[in-house]
């Protein structure tokens, strides 16, 4: 119970915490403990003391759960109006629940479907799972969603180890005018392959996510060919935001 109690209590880092709840045995829990607890003590001794703002704002997050409108002059805050930004409020409702949804692993169709969401295709790319699905958007214009899941620690079917290994190889590198010109081999990314062709001019991406995000798009690309006047839609959540972001653009 106290076991239980102190893994609740890091609830709020999700992905973590639903892996060590879900460990399928004692020992598998003890060393995920183990592992995140030297990460957080090497996080806490490499990083910059706070200054008082800082301190200020992290408390007043705790505390409330929200923002202080202090800490925000109105010079630098942009007013929404719910009325007329109800539709892109509601496309990007309809992102997050489909997102939430392909964390079921082999229950995600059936909660894809739940949500109204028709199931094209799903897949596994470098250990990044994702789905396509159809639906009619709230305007009530026919969308395909292809939405990439972000990190499951309670998904074992997959190489963890490799995609975090991915993940953070964070050296900026030139983004290609053309796809096909990325390095599609994990060990020519490590190896600063040089890039054949025109780059886009002062744009940079993190190089573990742009390897993963040509992947994907090789991966979904003959499920892009949509009808004129539908709509395309990637989304995601944590990992799988950052790959919807770049695959989008």
């Amino acid at each position: 119970a106290a076991a239980e109690r102190a893994l609740r209590d890091v609830a709020a880092v999700p992905d973590f915490a639903r892996g060590v709840l879900a460990a399928r045995s004692t020992d598998f829990a003890k060393g995920m403990l183990a592992n995140a607890g030297a990460v957080v003590k090497d996080l806490t001794e490499a990083a910059p003391p706070l200054d008082a703002e800082a301190v200020e704002l992290a408390n007043a997050l705790l505390r409330d759960g929200a923002y202080p409108a202090a800490l925000f002059p109105e010079a630098t805050a942009t007013k929404v109006d719910l009325r007329t930004e109800r539709a892109f409020l509601g496309a990007a409702a309809r992102a997050a629940e489909l997102s939430s949804a392909v964390y079921a692993n082999d229950g995600a169709p059936a909660a894809l479907r739940a949500l109204s969401a028709a199931p094209v295709a799903t897949g596994r790319t470098h250990d990044v799972a994702w789905a396509i699905v159809d639906g009619v958007g709230g305007d009530g214009v026919l969308e395909r969603h292809v939405v990439i899941r972000g990190f499951d620690a309670s998904d074992e079917t997959g190489d963890n180890a490799a995609l975090v290994k991915k993940v953070v190889y964070a050296k900026p590198v030139a983004v290609p005018l053309d796809p096909a010109a990325f390095p599609r081999a994990w060990a020519d990314v490590l190896a600063d392959a040089p890039v054949d062709g025109p780059t886009a001019p002062r744009v940079e991406a993190h190089a573990g996510f742009l390897f993963l995000a040509e992947a994907l798009l090789d991966a979904v690309r003959p499920h892009l060919e949509i009808g004129e006047g539908h709509r395309l839609v990637f989304a995601g959540h944590s990992i799988g935001g950052a790959l919807a972001g770049l695959c989008t653009v």
